[in-house]
């Protein structure tokens, strides 16, 4: 038998959004096998906004549990092989679902991933383009890496639904309040390498004026933003590979000694976890790792933190490039 598609849309309170969703999907030139919609406990219910689409499945929590949770739910409700989860505001293009199929019948990954068309109703703002397309399973940047490096969203991504429910779904709002997606698709391609990506533009993604990503110039978005980065790397890093964990450290150490301000319990749990996996790691002076790291193999997290603030001050900024190019910084 060919494989099935399915198409999980969350919902929450996006009104109109939804009818003009959903309509692009239905314009496809093929269509998905099933299609279902998740109203988180919308005051604006998608019940609503769906006499037009009786073929939808509708499920509601009277409660509201967050993305995860909703694309969880969809996930085990589906009886399809593949499942693609999509945000209300997002487009599908005319194709989409015709080139999910072709790839999908043709060779049979775990996860397909597409490009994006990222335009902004908001003026002078460009917002970034989405190039982990261009990637092919022989390049020697493995997928998790990837990801982890890039812009990513559940619209980009369908994948085998085995393969979801094998890794556990997502981590819910309760443990990581943003970042979600990028957690549970970096776990999915540490699952499976067996990817395929189709380097056309097939989703439209609308960054709107009063869109939650267009609060990326208040301060308690990117106390929010820093955060959830930090959440999700101490959340990843245990299962990464070796030579990742080494990357994500430097991460932790360079975050850890930035002015960036996010909860302190949280601050201080990442210093105490870089701590034990520093003093974990057989660390020499020729070794591969980053120069903070074997300080914090030695002094502890506080003293490296105050020894680089120092640093900072101190040295020209041009001996700090050159250190950081010889790979000391």
């Amino acid at each position: 038998m060919p494989p099935t598609l399915a198409v999980c849309i969350t919902y929450y309170n996006e009104g109109r959004l939804l009818t003009e969703c959903l309509r692009s999907l239905y314009a496809n030139t093929r269509l998905p096998d099933e299609v279902l919609v998740y109203d988180d406990a919308s005051r604006d219910p998608a019940e609503s906004y769906l006499q037009d689409f009786p073929q939808v499945r509708l499920m509601r929590n009277e409660i509201n549990r967050g993305p995860g949770y909703a694309r969880d739910y969809m996930i085990a409700a589906s009886t399809c092989d593949y499942v693609h989860l999509h945000d209300t505001d997002d487009i599908f293009l005319p194709m989409w679902c015709a080139e999910i199929f072709r790839e999908v019948e043709a060779a049979h990954p775990d996860i397909v991933i597409t490009d994006v068309d990222r335009v902004s109703e908001v003026d002078g703002h460009i917002p970034r383009q989405f190039h982990l397309s261009k990637l092919q399973p022989t390049d020697s940047t493995p997928l998790y890496k990837a990801m982890l490096e890039s812009d990513i969203f559940p619209a980009v991504v369908t994948f085998r639904r085995q393969v979801g429910l094998e890794i556990g779904g997502h981590r819910w709002r309760e443990v990581i309040n943003m970042g979600e997606d990028t957690d549970f698709f970096v776990r999915l391609a540490l699952q499976t390498n067996n990817f395929i990506c189709i380097d056309q533009k097939l989703i439209r993604k609308p960054e709107r004026a009063q869109s939650y990503s267009q609060l990326y110039d208040s301060q308690s978005f990117e106390k929010l933003y820093a955060e959830s980065g930090l959440k999700l790397r101490l959340l990843l890093m245990p299962i990464l590979p070796p030579e990742e964990q080494k990357s994500v450290a430097s991460w932790l150490l360079a975050f850890l000694t930035t002015p960036t301000v996010v909860n302190p319990v949280l601050v201080e749990k990442a210093s105490e976890y870089l701590f034990s996996w520093a003093r974990g790691q057989k660390i020499t002076v020729s070794s591969w790792l980053p120069f903070r790291i074997l300080l914090v193999r030695f002094l502890g997290v506080r003293a490296t933190i105050r020894l680089a603030h120092g640093y900072q001050k101190l040295l020209p900024v041009n001996i700090r490039r050159a250190l950081a190019k010889q790979g000391l910084e």
